[in-house]
Order: C-alpha cells, then structure tokens, then sequence
C-alpha cells in the first residue's frame, strides 16, 4: 500500500524551487542595479573632478594670455621707443654734418684771404641764425681751446666758460663730451639743459657733437626728450585705442602720476572699451561692486614687484551689473604707465554651465542605457534560471513516481530522505552560483556603461572595443562554465565511470570556494595535481559529500566568530585507497556529538538552518553507494573529516 504522506511531503519539496528562483532574480537585480548605481556616482565624481580642473585650466589659461597681451605691449613700446631713438640721432646726425659741411665750406673760402679769428666769427655768425624744431632746435659753438661757448639758443651763456655748466647730476657737461668724442666722430650725449623758452627746469636733451679741426671747435645741436616722448606717448595712444585685442580681451593703460597713491594718482589714456573714462584723473580710494579699494591693491603689487594680478567687481561692456573680473597690471618705467589686460569670470561660467549641460546629457542616457542592460541580463539570468528550475522539477518529478511506485516503506523513506538531502544541496549550490555570478556581472556592466559612457563623450575608441568585447565575452563564458557544473550534477546516473579523483575535487571547490572566500575563510589547498589517482565514481556524489562537509565547517567557523578561519583540503594514496581529509580550526566536535554525528535526522543547528540529513546522506553515499568510509575526528585545531575510496581493485 502506498504511503499517503509522500506526495505531500514531495509536493513541499517541489515548492522549495520557487524561492530558490526568486532569490536568484532578486540577488541578480540587485547586483546589477548596485554596480550600475555605484557606476552613476562614480561618473558624476568624474565630472565634477573634470568641471574643477576646466576651471583653473581655465584660469591658467586666461592668465597666461592676458600676461602675454600685455608684455607683447610692453615689447611694442620698447620697439618704438628704439625707433623713434634711432630716428631722431640719425636726424640729429644729418643737422650736425650740414653745420659741419657750412662751417668747412666758409673755412674752405676763406682760409687763405682771412684769419682764423675772422674765420671763425663768420661761421659762428651763419650757424646762429639757424633755429629748427619751433625755435627749439639751435646749434652750440665751443671753443676747445678757451673753453668758451660762441653761440647758444639761450643767449645768457655766450660768452661763458663751459667748464661751469653741470648737468644736474652735477656732472660737467664739456668733459663727458670730450670722452664721447674721443670714441665716434660724431658722437651723442644725454644731459639736462634749460630750455630757451623755460629756464626754471632743466628737461633731459639728446645732444650731437662734433669736433671741427681746422679751427679746433665743438659743434652741437640736440632735441628734448620730453618733447620726443610726448610725440611718442601720442602715436602709442593712438595706436592702442584703436588696437583690437580679440573677443573679451581687454586693454588699458594709465599714465602713473603717483605710484604712491591718492587723488589724481593716475590719468586714464587707453580703454576701447570705456572712452567714457579717457583723460580722467583716477583716485585710489575708489571701490569695486564689493566694497573692495583694488587701485590701492595693485599699486602696492607695483611698488613692490613691478607687476600683479588682481580681482575686483567692474563693469562689463554691454552689461549693465557688475561682474567679477581678473586684470594683469604691469609697471612700464621708460614712460612711467600702467599696462593692464583682463578677462571676466562670466565666460568661464559659461564654458561650464555648456560643459555641465554636456555631461548631464551623456549622463542621461548613461542612466537609460544602463537600466537597459539591467533589465537584458535580468532576463538572461531568470530565463536560465527557469530552465534549471524545470530541470530541477522534472528531475524531482522522476524520482517522485519512482517512490510512490515503490512498495517497500523502508526504501520509500530512505529516497525520500536522499531527496531531501539533494534539495537542500541544490539549494545551496544554487546559492554558490549567485556568489560566482556576482564578479562576472559586475565586470560586464561596468565594461558596457564604459563604453556607452566613452561613446557619449566622443572618446570611444575603435580599436579598443575588441578588447572590450573579449573582456565580455570571457565573463560570459564564466557564468557558462558556472551553469555547466550545475548542469553536470543534476544529470547524475547511477553508474560508474572512471575519472581523476582531483578534477571531483575541484569541482566542489568550484562550487563552495567563493563562499569561502566571501566570508573571510581560507582555503588551505594541499592536494597533490601532479600525480593524478584514478578512481570509479558515480558523478556527482563524491562532489555532494564534499560540499556538505565543507559547508559545515563553513557554519561552524560564521557560527563561532573564529578569528582568522581556515578550512584545510589533503590527499593521500595509501595501498589501494585514497584518503580525502577535510580539517578546520572552528574548536572540533562536542564528544557527546560525535558517537551521533551520522545519525538521520540529528543536528546541533537550529530548525531554520538544518534538516540533519547532510551528513547521514554523506555516509550513505561513501559507504553503500562508493564502497567507502567517512569518519570524523578532532584535532589541536577543530573537527578533521575523513574519506576513505577504495581504488580500481577493491572497487573491482
């Protein structure tokens, strides 16, 4: 008579599959939602890393240029002061031959009728009534031999001893010209001289010279430099309010008064982009749109280095708040100016507020493209998981029709409780399957949203997308190989077929060594590959014993906390068995246990977590089914299983 309590007991072990599949599609949306998640917050660090390099790129940058602008001023300035230097010997030069040429052609036409003192009045004569330059320019007649002066623009001095004047450095005037003199023919000078039309200030004078021998004279005429520089400072002014110095870029020169500061410091000269500010005089206690005295600022840096950059609120052409804005200032000593360039902040905002929209668009469709992936291998990974549970339910439904066709209670009890033991295996293996899948996954994502992402940016590179796709490729076959282990149990017969005894090891390995792994456990791997043992086993059960004895020693060292866990694997061949030894340092067996450690239904964990059919279905399977015997000792460290198989003869 058949059992009645079978195909309910069956019917809720069969219903054990359904929360085994929602634990995988619950494990692999988390996962793959966790890693994407982790990937959005990593990409939005980037960005924010990438908008605070741009911005002092950015400031770098602007600094730079506006540095340059102003020194490639400077450069401008010196060229045409060096001109302008130059023009004005080389037309001193040529005014000092035509009264070199006038005094030798007198000399010429005279010299044999006329004395030398007669001579020299009628050169003198002719070269005073010359003026040039608006009366400022004259020439100078000296006397090398009485020291004294024949003709002058300021008629006070005719008539005076050279060797009085000073220039006013004190330094006299007669000898520094005979020093130039003794290098070039015609040769220059800069002193200081009273002008004719101004005799309270001596101006600073270029000055022409040369020696006229026959009559042994000095000949001069020379140009004030104060009205030189005034003509330069004009053409420069001009030249610079007309200047274009691109979009943004901003020119502005002030003639410096007082480098100390105060009122009227300064006159404005240059601002294309403020003419309403040109020829007004500047004070330094003005303030900026935030109450901040930059004039005084930058004049300090002046004082001290000659140049600084400073920040201040002003007023932006166009606009008409107040922006904040960078200038570049610069100490021109030959004209006494202030160079300056600047940029406003309001374009570097911009450049990001572009750059910002930029990156939340790619981060946008980062998101979707991401959430597509999730919702494609959340649908890889259950529909292979369906197939499995089907398997799994056929697999059940089998061997359930095989135990209620049974008529011996005994062995309807003893299948039972062999599927009951497979049950909970399968669950536990298929637990080890969502640990090994959870790296793969985690790589393809990341690799496929790095992708997009790169895409996004216009930074994909071709080249590299074949490695990527390896990479992909390699994770997919891992979860493949995964799958296949599993496969390869279920399909278990109940025959012997000969193979490596440590390739069934090492499947077990595969399946329980990442939840070694995930809990801090080591893995103490002695096995020997380089001597393979041959053994006769049905497939698949020496991998179940192995992995129930494993995930016991795995409970016991979570359960008891142990500090630096290990589980240790050895084999050895002795005579004609092979020995498998499990050990591990979790404290060992409870001698009140021991005697009862393979009992059916006996178990020290509690309701929720063991069923106490782990082990007696072990020693069932080593001792009927492989001819072999487990047995468990204690050690210095912990429990030690062993695992005695015959080899080839005694099986035989």
């Amino acid at each position: 008579m058949k059992n009645s309590k079978i195909p309910n007991l069956l019917s809720k072990q069969k219903r054990f599959i359904v929360p085994i599949l929602t634990l995988v599609i619950i494990s692999i949306i988390t996962i793959t939602s966790s890693v994407t998640y982790i990937n959005i917050n990593i990409q939005k660090q980037y960005i924010k890393q990438n908008i605070k390099e741009s911005k002092i790129e950015f400031l770098k940058r602007e600094k730079e240029l506006i540095h340059q602008k102003v020194h490639q001023i400077n450069k401008s300035i010196n060229f045409v002061m060096t001109q302008k230097e130059k023009t004005l010997k080389k037309d001193l030069k040529a005014k000092i031959r035509i009264a070199f040429n006038i005094a030798y052609d007198i000399y010429n036409r005279h010299k044999d009728e006329l004395s030398d003192d007669e001579i020299r009045k009628k050169i003198i004569k002719h070269l005073s009534v010359i003026k040039f330059n608006d009366g400022r320019g004259y020439y100078c007649v000296v006397d090398l031999k009485t020291k004294v002066i024949y003709t002058h623009g300021i008629k006070e001095l005719i008539g005076t001893n050279v060797l009085k004047l000073k220039d006013a450095k004190e330094v006299g005037i007669f000898n520094a010209n005979i020093k130039a003199l003794e290098k070039d023919k015609i040769a220059f000078t800069k002193r200081y001289y009273y002008k004719p039309n101004d005799k309270t200030k001596k101006y600073q004078k270029l000055i022409s010279i040369i020696k006229f021998e026959p009559l042994n004279l000095i000949i001069g005429t020379g140009e004030y430099l104060d009205v030189v520089e005034e003509e330069l400072k004009n053409y420069l002014i001009n030249r610079f309010n007309h200047l274009n110095m691109g979009k943004n870029k901003y020119l502005f020169i002030l003639d410096l008064h007082n480098i100390n500061g105060g009122d009227n410091f300064a006159t404005m000269l240059v601002n294309p982009n403020r003419p309403d500010l040109i020829g007004k005089k500047l004070n330094d206690n003005y303030e900026d749109g935030k109450g901040k005295k930059f004039r005084k600022e930058f004049l300090e840096g002046l004082r001290q280095k000659g140049e600084i950059y400073t920040k201040y609120w002003y007023k932006k052409p166009n606009y008409k708040e107040l922006k904040p804005k960078m200038s570049y200032f610069y100490l021109q000593k030959d004209l006494n100016w202030v160079v300056a360039s600047g940029f406003y902040f309001d374009d570097l905002e911009k450049q990001i507020i572009e750059m910002e929209t930029h990156f939340n668009k790619s981060l946008n469709n980062m998101i979707i493209d991401s959430l597509l992936w999730v919702l494609f291998l959340s649908f890889f990974v259950v529909t292979v998981t369906v197939i499995i549970s089907f398997k799994i339910d056929r697999t059940i439904k089998k061997y359930t029709n095989e135990v209620i066709n049974l008529t011996d209670k005994n062995m309807q009890k003893e299948l039972l409780l062999f599927e009951q033991s497979k049950m909970a295996n399968m669950g536990a293996m298929i637990g080890n399957i969502v640990h090994q899948w959870k790296q793969p996954l985690n790589v393809i994502s990341l690799t496929t949203t790095g992708i997009q992402f790169k895409k996004e940016l216009g930074i994909l590179d071709v080249e590299t997308i074949p490695k990527e796709m390896e990479v992909i490729t390699n994770q997919i076959y891992h979860l493949t190989n995964t799958l296949d282990t599993f496969k390869n149990f279920l399909k278990e017969k109940k025959e012997f077929k000969e193979m490596l005894l440590q390739d069934r090891i090492n499947v077990a390995l595969n399946i329980s060594g990442l939840v070694l792994k995930d809990n801090g456990i080591e893995l103490k791997n002695n096995i020997n590959y380089s001597n393979p043992i041959k053994i006769s086993l049905i497939i698949g059960e020496l991998t179940e014993v192995l992995i129930n004895v494993i995930n016991n020693a795995i409970d016991i060292l979570i359960e008891k906390k142990i500090k630096e866990p290990w589980v240790q694997l050895d084999l050895i061949q002795e005579d004609n068995k092979a020995i498998i030894s499990i050990e591990d340092n979790g404290g060992g067996i409870p001698s009140d246990v021991m005697s009862k450690l393979f009992d059916k239904y006996f178990t020290t964990k509690n309701d929720d977590k063991g069923t106490g059919l782990g082990l007696h279905m072990s020693y069932q399977i080593i001792t009927k089914s492989l001819n072999g015997k487990i047995y468990a000792e204690n050690t210095e460290n912990g429990a030690k299983f062993f695992i005695e198989l015959p080899l080839k003869d005694e099986q035989n």
